[in-house]
């Protein structure tokens, strides 16, 4: 690979820009013809640039720079690099660090490929001690049932309080259906690239991203012997981002045209202040667009909806830069489909416009994180079957051993990443097929408590299900009846139309149901509300009646008139069915193998769900700010 020169501005450049060629020199090897090589830069507003080549995971070079250094002239070649010009040299203004191979975890582009959702987690490490303490921190990702974990991000820690210089802020992969962990470690001494050393280990910590990415804010610690305190803070970034696309016509002038987008002070005498800046684009014709514009909400209105924004029109030539007119508004307005405005240049004391922009939203499709990030809560509930046949095997299915059975894998698997987003982690926990006192039950409560049917954590889910198989031992009857225990959850569910909670009903069974006209008109009316139905189907059954449910509904489509009005539709596919002895191997690896399948479904059907119903993520939390939809 030849040398590539360029030159850059690291305090202006956004982050993740692409850094353009400026200048090559005769004197260094061109490139190999026909190949390109592109360098992407990560974060250089903040002193640091790292260098990838793209296409690819490896890191290619990290560099520090010293503060006041905006301008670099580097060159490349093979994974190493130097600096063209002795001055940078011999001042000795540059800290240079060379990781070569260093895998870094907030390369958002190449998680995206692998259909993650992504999530913006600002984080930084600190210490609590008498004494001034050379340690640093470093965070990986883990994900459960996956080998190795991935760093993420590596730093000296402040004293006392989070150092801002330190602080970054980590584009994660999120997914719904993993266990995913973020371990916070501490060693003494740092090093910027090597593979910290195990005896230098201070002590150790972790929290579930799902924790992170649901309250908002999680802070950790490792403590000492000697009271010394190491801690890491994570920090969800909720800020909301709107895409927006100008045009003008008929402007005055006839130097090139950008706009500036500015907020403007709150208090007579305060400083407004620049947010955003259009490309420039040529007077070619009357119509002048520009390119898409990507802008924060904090940045362009502190969140505040109606707080005024002005936007100026400004025009370049070999005179320089002047002003074409202005007009303000605000993000309530902006965001009114193609709202346009007149500009006016209050300086030349005239009434008259000098021409015309028209701005207008480019809808972006929420993500599952962003719900996450918001305010999204699950509400989770448990159908158990204890029908008759359960005894049919032997030993029993629902037989309590030293390995856990299949109702009780099934309920971990699937349960214990519910609960994570679940406020208060309580779960309604329900059986059905028992003949209590001569009449089949086929909907009460697993703790056999007619007040309540709350459960607290997979925990308590599996601790009310021991204690009451103990009390149901010859009690276990038929037939197999499913719609009365889903018609419950689905009342309940009726409530939430508004998105505020989205229910995931785990329904397990050991084989064919006996009331499936019922059933299905029960999922008919559930697939319009916020729920979605996972089945699994426990021991050798062949479940062929269960099946049915998915074949006449999925798809949308009811297909036996006999049974469903005809043209009758079922809103969206909310149920899933799979028999858990599809999935081999240790209990671990069956429990995370079904896990994935069946809570990979769950984003989409949500987001189908609020997108039905017109409802966007709703503000961070604390937010003074109400949004309604249309």
């Amino acid at each position: 690979m030849g040398y590539r020169t360029f030159l850059s501005n690291a305090t202006n450049r956004p982050f993740r820009a692409t850094w353009v060629v400026k200048e090559d020199y005769p004197y260094i090897t061109a490139f190999v013809p026909g190949k390109e090589y592109t360098f992407v830069v990560a974060r250089p507003a903040e002193q640091k640039m790292e260098v990838w080549l793209e296409g690819k995971e490896e890191r290619v070079a990290q560099i520090n720079l010293s503060p006041g250094v905006s301008e670099l002239h580097v060159a490349f070649k093979n994974g190493d690099y130097r600096f063209i010009g002795d001055d940078f040299e011999s001042s000795g203004a540059l800290r240079r660090a060379l990781c070569t191979g260093t895998k870094v975890g907030h390369q958002a582009t190449s998680l995206k490929e692998t259909g993650s959702d992504i999530v913006e987690i600002k984080t930084g490490c600190r210490y609590e001690s008498d004494d001034k303490v050379q340690a640093m921190c470093v965070i990986f990702l883990v994900v459960e049932g996956v080998k190795g974990r991935q760093e993420v991000y590596r730093a000296t820690l402040g004293r006392e309080n989070y150092d801002p210089e330190q602080e970054e802020t980590l584009q994660l992969p999120f997914r719904f259906e993993e266990k995913q962990y973020l371990i916070f470690e501490v060693y003494r001494g740092y090093s910027d690239c090597d593979i910290p050393d195990r005896d230098d280990l201070l002590g150790t910590v972790q929290t579930p991203l799902a924790t992170v990415n649901t309250k908002g804010i999680v802070e950790v610690a490792v403590k000492q012997p000697n009271g010394d305190k190491y801690s890491a803070r994570f920090q969800r970034n909720c800020d909301e981002r709107l895409t927006l696309q100008f045009s003008g016509r008929s402007l005055e002038g006839n130097g090139d045209v950008f706009l500036e987008i500015i907020k403007t002070a709150v208090k007579k005498g305060g400083v407004s202040e620049e947010v955003a800046e259009t490309n420039k684009v040529k007077r070619d014709i009357d119509l002048l667009i520009w390119d898409e514009m990507s802008v924060s909400v904090n940045a362009l209105c502190d969140g505040d909806y109606n707080r005024t924004i002005r936007v100026n029109a400004l025009q370049t030539d070999e005179e320089g830069t002047t002003l074409i007119g202005s007009f303000n508004t605000t993000l309530n307005e902006l965001k009114t489909p193609n709202a346009t405005y007149e500009l006016f240049n209050h300086a030349k004391q005239s009434l008259k416009h000098s021409g015309e922009i028209r701005v207008g939203e480019i809808p972006q499709i929420p993500t599952f994180s962003q719900y996450v990030a918001v305010g999204f809560e699950l509400l989770g509930t448990v159908q158990i079957d204890f029908t008759g046949s359960n005894n049919a095997p032997v030993p029993s299915l629902h037989n309590i051993g030293e390995e856990p059975n299949k109702y009780e894998l099934a309920i971990k698997g699937v349960c214990s990443v519910v609960e994570n987003f679940i406020a208060n982690r309580i779960f309604k926990a329900y059986g059905f097929g028992v003949n209590f006192h001569g009449t089949v039950s086929h909907d009460f409560n697993l703790n056999l408590d007619s007040g309540s049917p709350d459960c607290v954590g997979v925990e308590g889910i599996l601790e009310t299900y021991h204690k009451s198989l103990r009390k149901l031992d010859g009690l276990m009857s038929g037939p197999t009846y499913f719609a009365p225990g889903l018609s419950k959850v689905i009342a309940m569910a009726r409530q939430f139309t508004d998105g505020s909670k989205y229910f995931v009903h785990l329904l397990l069974t050991d084989g064919n149901l006996h009331d499936l006209k019922e059933t299905k008109q029960a999922i008919l009316e559930a697939s319009g509300l916020p729920i979605s139905i996972i089945m699994i189907g426990i021991g050798d059954a062949d479940f062929s009646t269960v099946r049915t449910l998915l074949t006449d509904v999925e798809g949308g489509e009811a297909k036996t008139g006999t049974i469903w009005n005809k043209g009758e539709r079922a809103v969206r596919d909310i149920v899933q069915f799979v028999p858990i002895r599809e999935f081999q191997g240790t209990n671990l690896d069956a429990e995370g193998k079904l896990r994935r399948h069946v809570l990979s479904k769950i984003p989409p059907q949500y987001l189908e769900y609020m997108k039905i119903k017109k409802i966007p993520p709703k503000p961070p939390r604390n937010s003074k700010i109400e949004r309604y939809c249309a």
